[in-house]
Protein backbone atom coordinates (compact mmCIF):
# COMPACT_ATOMS: atom_id res chain seq x y z
CA UNK A 1 0.00 0.00 0.00
CA UNK A 2 1.82 3.13 -1.36
CA UNK A 3 -1.48 5.81 -0.39
CA UNK A 4 -3.69 5.99 2.57
CA UNK A 5 -6.96 8.58 2.50
CA UNK A 6 -8.88 8.80 5.59
CA UNK A 7 -9.99 12.17 5.45
CA UNK A 8 -13.04 13.51 6.34
CA UNK A 9 -13.75 11.17 8.92
CA UNK A 10 -14.54 11.21 12.41
CA UNK A 11 -11.24 9.81 13.87
CA UNK A 12 -10.24 10.89 17.00
CA UNK A 13 -7.19 9.65 19.34
CA UNK A 14 -3.15 10.36 18.93
CA UNK A 15 -2.14 8.97 15.33
CA UNK A 16 -2.16 5.38 15.24
CA UNK A 17 2.02 3.84 15.85
CA UNK A 18 1.47 1.30 13.53
CA UNK A 19 1.50 4.06 10.76
CA UNK A 20 5.49 4.78 11.47
CA UNK A 21 5.79 1.17 10.38
CA UNK A 22 4.12 1.40 6.82
CA UNK A 23 7.42 3.13 5.17
CA UNK A 24 6.00 2.19 1.94
CA UNK A 25 3.95 4.94 2.36
CA UNK A 26 3.83 7.82 -0.01
CA UNK A 27 0.51 9.55 0.50
CA UNK A 28 -0.87 10.07 3.35
CA UNK A 29 -4.35 11.80 4.34
CA UNK A 30 -5.75 12.62 7.40
CA UNK A 31 -6.91 15.92 7.17
CA UNK A 32 -10.49 17.36 8.48
CA UNK A 33 -10.64 14.87 11.12
CA UNK A 34 -9.81 14.93 15.33
CA UNK A 35 -6.61 13.50 15.49
CA UNK A 36 -4.52 14.34 18.45
CA UNK A 37 -0.99 14.29 19.02
CA UNK A 38 2.22 15.28 17.75
CA UNK A 39 3.94 14.77 14.07
CA UNK A 40 6.97 12.49 15.36
CA UNK A 41 5.37 9.31 14.26
CA UNK A 42 5.15 10.20 11.09
CA UNK A 43 8.62 10.76 10.49
CA UNK A 44 9.10 7.43 10.28
CA UNK A 45 7.42 7.07 6.86
CA UNK A 46 10.69 7.87 4.65
CA UNK A 47 8.82 6.83 1.41
CA UNK A 48 6.39 10.05 2.05
CA UNK A 49 5.44 12.35 -0.79
CA UNK A 50 2.46 14.35 0.53
CA UNK A 51 1.33 14.67 3.68
CA UNK A 52 -2.36 15.86 4.21
CA UNK A 53 -3.10 16.28 8.11
CA UNK A 54 -4.31 19.83 8.10
CA UNK A 55 -7.78 20.75 10.21
CA UNK A 56 -6.98 18.58 13.15
CA UNK A 57 -6.16 18.67 16.64
CA UNK A 58 -2.48 18.62 17.21
CA UNK A 59 -0.03 20.32 19.15
CA UNK A 60 2.94 20.49 20.60
CA UNK A 61 6.66 20.97 18.58
CA UNK A 62 7.20 19.99 14.97
CA UNK A 63 10.18 18.13 15.77
CA UNK A 64 13.36 18.42 13.66
CA UNK A 65 13.42 14.76 12.54
CA UNK A 66 10.42 15.93 10.14
CA UNK A 67 13.86 16.85 8.05
CA UNK A 68 14.33 13.30 7.49
CA UNK A 69 11.57 12.67 5.13
CA UNK A 70 13.95 13.27 1.76
CA UNK A 71 10.91 12.50 -0.59
CA UNK A 72 8.74 14.93 1.07
CA UNK A 73 7.06 16.99 -1.76
CA UNK A 74 4.14 18.39 -0.39
CA UNK A 75 3.24 19.32 3.84
CA UNK A 76 -0.19 19.98 4.68
CA UNK A 77 -0.45 20.32 8.39
CA UNK A 78 -2.19 23.47 8.57
CA UNK A 79 -5.46 24.87 11.01
CA UNK A 80 -4.40 22.22 14.20
CA UNK A 81 -2.44 23.57 17.26
CA UNK A 82 1.28 23.43 16.64
CA UNK A 83 3.53 25.67 18.43
CA UNK A 84 7.43 26.32 18.72
CA UNK A 85 10.26 27.44 16.60
CA UNK A 86 11.08 25.95 13.11
CA UNK A 87 14.18 27.02 11.60
CA UNK A 88 16.69 25.58 8.91
CA UNK A 89 17.38 22.21 10.42
CA UNK A 90 13.59 21.37 9.82
CA UNK A 91 14.03 21.81 5.77
CA UNK A 92 17.31 21.65 4.97
CA UNK A 93 17.27 17.96 3.46
CA UNK A 94 13.73 18.94 1.81
CA UNK A 95 14.82 20.17 -1.37
CA UNK A 96 12.04 18.35 -3.09
CA UNK A 97 9.35 20.31 -1.18
CA UNK A 98 6.56 22.24 -3.61
CA UNK A 99 3.69 23.09 -0.88
CA UNK A 100 4.16 24.36 2.50
CA UNK A 101 1.25 25.03 4.40
CA UNK A 102 1.14 25.67 8.16
CA UNK A 103 -1.84 28.22 8.26
CA UNK A 104 -3.74 28.84 11.53
CA UNK A 105 -1.03 27.13 14.19
CA UNK A 106 1.01 29.18 16.72
CA UNK A 107 4.32 28.45 15.18
CA UNK A 108 7.35 31.14 14.60
CA UNK A 109 9.39 30.66 11.55
CA UNK A 110 13.07 31.75 12.37
CA UNK A 111 15.80 31.87 9.91
CA UNK A 112 19.08 33.94 9.35
CA UNK A 113 19.01 36.22 6.97
CA UNK A 114 21.52 34.43 4.45
CA UNK A 115 19.80 31.22 4.08
CA UNK A 116 18.80 30.28 1.00
CA UNK A 117 16.40 26.98 0.66
CA UNK A 118 17.04 23.70 -1.45
CA UNK A 119 13.83 23.39 -2.57
CA UNK A 120 11.32 25.84 -4.55
CA UNK A 121 7.71 26.07 -3.64
CA UNK A 122 4.53 26.82 -5.47
CA UNK A 123 2.22 27.31 -2.93
CA UNK A 124 3.20 28.89 0.41
CA UNK A 125 0.50 29.44 2.75
CA UNK A 126 2.00 30.71 6.05
CA UNK A 127 -1.26 32.58 7.33
CA UNK A 128 -1.26 32.91 11.25
CA UNK A 129 2.29 31.85 11.95
CA UNK A 130 4.99 34.06 13.36
CA UNK A 131 7.32 35.67 10.65
CA UNK A 132 8.16 39.01 11.60
CA UNK A 133 8.65 41.48 12.33
CA UNK A 134 11.40 41.76 8.90
CA UNK A 135 10.50 40.56 5.82
CA UNK A 136 10.98 37.33 5.39
CA UNK A 137 14.72 37.10 3.21
CA UNK A 138 14.49 33.64 2.31
CA UNK A 139 11.68 34.55 -0.42
CA UNK A 140 14.30 35.88 -2.24
CA UNK A 141 15.08 33.04 -3.99
CA UNK A 142 11.89 31.58 -4.45
CA UNK A 143 10.84 32.01 -7.94
CA UNK A 144 7.85 29.35 -8.78
CA UNK A 145 5.25 30.12 -6.35
CA UNK A 146 1.65 30.23 -7.77
CA UNK A 147 0.20 31.38 -4.33
CA UNK A 148 1.73 33.57 -1.48
CA UNK A 149 -0.35 33.78 1.68
CA UNK A 150 1.50 35.63 4.59
CA UNK A 151 -1.67 36.85 6.08
CA UNK A 152 -1.76 37.85 9.78
CA UNK A 153 2.17 37.17 9.92
CA UNK A 154 3.27 39.68 12.39
CA UNK A 155 5.90 41.32 9.71
CA UNK A 156 6.11 45.08 10.02
CA UNK A 157 8.13 45.54 7.41
CA UNK A 158 8.56 47.76 3.96
CA UNK A 159 8.94 45.15 1.46
CA UNK A 160 11.76 45.60 -0.17
CA UNK A 161 12.20 46.19 -4.15
CA UNK A 162 13.44 42.85 -4.72
CA UNK A 163 10.13 41.22 -4.18
CA UNK A 164 8.76 43.43 -6.28
CA UNK A 165 11.24 42.67 -8.79
CA UNK A 166 11.14 38.88 -8.98
CA UNK A 167 9.56 37.10 -11.72
CA UNK A 168 6.09 36.65 -10.98
CA UNK A 169 3.78 35.96 -14.33
CA UNK A 170 2.59 32.62 -12.94
CA UNK A 171 1.26 34.57 -9.62
CA UNK A 172 -2.44 33.98 -9.26
CA UNK A 173 -2.90 34.51 -5.41
CA UNK A 174 -1.31 36.80 -3.14
CA UNK A 175 -1.73 37.98 0.41
CA UNK A 176 0.25 40.39 2.51
CA UNK A 177 -3.20 41.34 4.27
CA UNK A 178 -3.34 41.80 8.29
CA UNK A 179 0.33 43.13 9.10
CA UNK A 180 2.17 46.50 9.50
CA UNK A 181 3.55 46.69 5.87
CA UNK A 182 4.36 49.92 4.16
CA UNK A 183 5.60 51.53 1.14
CA UNK A 184 4.13 51.76 -2.28
CA UNK A 185 2.95 49.34 -4.75
CA UNK A 186 3.87 48.49 -7.67
CA UNK A 187 2.18 48.33 -11.47
CA UNK A 188 0.74 45.10 -10.94
CA UNK A 189 -1.19 44.97 -14.60
CA UNK A 190 2.86 44.74 -16.32
CA UNK A 191 4.12 42.53 -13.32
CA UNK A 192 1.27 40.04 -12.30
CA UNK A 193 -0.28 39.16 -15.40
CA UNK A 194 -2.24 36.07 -14.09
CA UNK A 195 -2.98 37.48 -10.47
CA UNK A 196 -6.63 36.47 -10.09
CA UNK A 197 -6.82 37.47 -6.06
CA UNK A 198 -4.89 40.15 -4.25
CA UNK A 199 -5.00 41.30 -0.50
CA UNK A 200 -3.16 43.97 0.90
CA UNK A 201 -5.93 44.58 3.53
CA UNK A 202 -5.17 46.19 6.70
CA UNK A 203 -1.52 47.58 6.33
CA UNK A 204 0.35 50.87 6.15
CA UNK A 205 0.48 51.21 2.32
CA UNK A 206 0.45 54.39 0.84
CA UNK A 207 0.42 56.89 -2.87
CA UNK A 208 -1.84 56.25 -5.24
CA UNK A 209 -3.78 52.85 -5.78
CA UNK A 210 -2.06 49.72 -7.88
CA UNK A 211 -3.21 49.59 -11.70
CA UNK A 212 -3.76 45.76 -12.05
CA UNK A 213 -4.68 43.58 -15.09
CA UNK A 214 -8.40 43.91 -14.96
CA UNK A 215 -8.16 40.52 -17.32
CA UNK A 216 -7.12 38.60 -14.34
CA UNK A 217 -8.17 39.98 -11.04
CA UNK A 218 -11.14 39.03 -9.60
CA UNK A 219 -11.03 39.88 -6.37
CA UNK A 220 -9.10 43.40 -5.04
CA UNK A 221 -8.99 44.03 -1.42
CA UNK A 222 -7.04 47.47 -0.74
CA UNK A 223 -8.94 48.49 2.73
CA UNK A 224 -7.44 49.72 5.33
CA UNK A 225 -4.58 51.72 4.55
CA UNK A 226 -3.42 55.30 3.44
CA UNK A 227 -3.62 55.49 0.01
CA UNK A 228 -4.69 58.37 -1.70
CA UNK A 229 -5.77 60.24 -4.85
CA UNK A 230 -8.50 59.70 -7.70
CA UNK A 231 -9.96 55.97 -7.95
CA UNK A 232 -9.36 56.37 -11.80
CA UNK A 233 -7.43 53.59 -12.31
CA UNK A 234 -10.49 50.92 -13.21
CA UNK A 235 -10.81 53.43 -16.66
CA UNK A 236 -7.62 52.54 -17.55
CA UNK A 237 -8.03 48.86 -16.98
CA UNK A 238 -11.33 48.04 -18.67
CA UNK A 239 -14.08 46.01 -17.41
CA UNK A 240 -12.31 42.68 -17.26
CA UNK A 241 -13.31 39.85 -14.74
CA UNK A 242 -13.08 41.70 -11.41
CA UNK A 243 -16.00 41.10 -9.12
CA UNK A 244 -14.90 42.00 -6.01
CA UNK A 245 -13.64 45.49 -5.03
CA UNK A 246 -12.58 46.82 -1.39
CA UNK A 247 -10.97 50.11 -1.35
CA UNK A 248 -12.63 50.93 2.19
CA UNK A 249 -11.02 52.88 4.64
CA UNK A 250 -7.92 54.56 3.01
CA UNK A 251 -7.97 58.44 2.01
CA UNK A 252 -9.20 58.25 -1.73
CA UNK A 253 -10.52 61.14 -3.27
CA UNK A 254 -12.38 62.30 -6.33
CA UNK A 255 -15.40 61.15 -7.86
CA UNK A 256 -16.14 57.30 -8.66
CA UNK A 257 -15.23 56.55 -12.38
CA UNK A 258 -18.09 55.51 -14.59
CA UNK A 259 -16.53 52.98 -16.07
CA UNK A 260 -16.30 50.53 -12.92
CA UNK A 261 -17.38 47.18 -14.11
CA UNK A 262 -19.91 44.98 -13.48
CA UNK A 263 -19.36 43.81 -9.62
CA UNK A 264 -20.85 41.61 -7.21
CA UNK A 265 -19.20 43.67 -4.19
CA UNK A 266 -18.28 47.38 -4.48
CA UNK A 267 -17.06 48.93 -1.22
CA UNK A 268 -15.45 52.40 -1.24
CA UNK A 269 -16.85 53.33 2.27
CA UNK A 270 -14.72 56.31 4.56
CA UNK A 271 -12.82 57.75 1.97
CA UNK A 272 -13.25 61.34 0.84
CA UNK A 273 -15.06 60.86 -2.34
CA UNK A 274 -17.48 63.28 -3.74
CA UNK A 275 -20.22 64.27 -6.30
CA UNK A 276 -23.31 62.26 -7.69
CA UNK A 277 -23.20 58.59 -7.53
CA UNK A 278 -23.02 57.80 -11.43
CA UNK A 279 -25.66 56.03 -12.94
CA UNK A 280 -23.25 53.43 -14.11
CA UNK A 281 -24.32 51.85 -10.63
CA UNK A 282 -27.28 50.50 -12.27
CA UNK A 283 -25.02 48.93 -14.98
CA UNK A 284 -24.42 46.10 -12.10
CA UNK A 285 -26.99 43.62 -12.25
CA UNK A 286 -25.21 41.03 -9.77
CA UNK A 287 -24.35 43.13 -7.25
CA UNK A 288 -25.00 42.39 -4.14
CA UNK A 289 -23.09 44.67 -1.98
CA UNK A 290 -22.80 48.31 -2.06
CA UNK A 291 -21.25 50.19 0.85
CA UNK A 292 -20.67 54.50 0.30
CA UNK A 293 -20.77 55.28 3.75
CA UNK A 294 -19.09 57.95 5.12
CA UNK A 295 -17.90 60.26 2.09
CA UNK A 296 -19.49 63.55 0.90
CA UNK A 297 -21.36 62.18 -2.06
CA UNK A 298 -23.66 64.92 -3.06
CA UNK A 299 -26.94 64.50 -4.87
CA UNK A 300 -29.81 62.13 -5.34
CA UNK A 301 -29.72 58.67 -6.08
CA UNK A 302 -29.70 57.68 -9.82
CA UNK A 303 -32.68 56.00 -10.86
CA UNK A 304 -30.27 53.45 -12.26
CA UNK A 305 -29.92 52.14 -8.83
CA UNK A 306 -33.46 50.28 -9.06
CA UNK A 307 -31.84 48.01 -11.79
CA UNK A 308 -29.37 46.28 -9.11
CA UNK A 309 -32.23 43.96 -8.04
CA UNK A 310 -29.86 41.56 -6.07
CA UNK A 311 -28.77 43.88 -3.75
CA UNK A 312 -28.39 42.46 -0.27
CA UNK A 313 -26.64 44.79 1.47
CA UNK A 314 -26.94 49.07 0.91
CA UNK A 315 -25.64 51.43 3.06
CA UNK A 316 -25.34 54.88 2.03
CA UNK A 317 -25.24 56.71 5.83
CA UNK A 318 -22.65 59.64 6.48
CA UNK A 319 -22.95 61.71 2.90
CA UNK A 320 -24.77 64.64 1.97
CA UNK A 321 -27.17 62.93 -0.28
CA UNK A 322 -30.65 65.21 -0.14
CA UNK A 323 -34.51 64.14 -1.77
CA UNK A 324 -36.90 61.97 -0.79
CA UNK A 325 -36.38 57.99 0.01
CA UNK A 326 -37.54 56.63 -3.29
CA UNK A 327 -40.07 53.86 -2.96
CA UNK A 328 -38.68 51.69 -5.42
CA UNK A 329 -35.87 50.69 -3.28
CA UNK A 330 -38.44 48.37 -1.22
CA UNK A 331 -40.47 47.31 -4.47
CA UNK A 332 -37.35 46.79 -6.81
CA UNK A 333 -34.93 44.72 -4.16
CA UNK A 334 -36.27 41.34 -2.91
CA UNK A 335 -33.36 40.22 -1.40
CA UNK A 336 -32.66 43.49 0.72
CA UNK A 337 -32.06 42.52 4.26
CA UNK A 338 -29.84 45.71 5.69
CA UNK A 339 -30.59 48.99 4.32
CA UNK A 340 -29.05 52.21 6.10
CA UNK A 341 -29.00 56.00 4.31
Amino acid sequence: MTELDLSRNQLNGSLPKRFSQRSELAVLDLDDNQLTGSLTDVTMLSSLRELWIDNNRLDGNVSKSIGSLFQLEELHVGGNSLQGVMSEAHFSNLSKLTVLDLTHNSLTLKFESNWAPTFQLDDISLSSCNLGPPFPQWLRNQNNFVQLDMSNTGISDAIPNWFWNLSRSNLKLLDLSHNKMSGFLPDFSSKYSNLRSIDLSFNQFEGPLPLFSSDATSTLFLSNNKFSGPASFRCESGSGILRVLDLSNNLLTGWIPDCVGDLDVLNLASNNFSGKIPSSIGSMLKLQTLSLHDNSFAGELPLSLRNCSSLVFLDLSSNKLRGEIPGWIGESMPSLKVLSL
